[in-house]
């Protein structure tokens, strides 16, 4: 079983260099969790992972500055295995809308994925 989270937008404060850190950027956030398919119908929250409550771990850790977009999405993937340890697996995806670099017309995106 897989849910997907997609166009997660947030503004936050990560970047190797100092006006990044000052300025900030948005940033945009895919995931995929995968959890092992269920025996029976999914007829109770319980019984699957709550995207509310992995809406919030990724809120939370977004808040916290880090210099490079690979340790911020390695954390979280972390976090969201910690918090949630049924999941088999998960991919995230994470893209910076706006890199400062001079004459860039584009996105730049980092993406891991894992499974157990």
């Amino acid at each position: 079983m897989n849910i997907h989270l997609e166009g997660l937008r947030f503004y936050g404060y990560h970047g190797l260099y100092v006006h990044e850190r000052k300025l900030g950027a948005w940033f945009e956030l895919e995931l995929t969790l995968q959890w092992p398919d269920p025996d029976q119908v999914i007829v109770h929250l319980h019984q699957t992972v709550n995207y509310a409550a992995v809406y919030e771990v990724i809120k939370s850790r977004m808040d916290h500055p880090t210099e490079l977009l690979e340790t911020l999405v390695m954390e979280l993937g972390d976090s969201l295995k910690a918090q949630f340890p049924v999941l088999t697996g998960f991919r995230i995806r994470m893209t910076k809308l706006n890199p400062p670099l001079f004459n860039f017309q584009g996105r730049v995106a980092v993406e891991y994925s894992k499974n157990f």
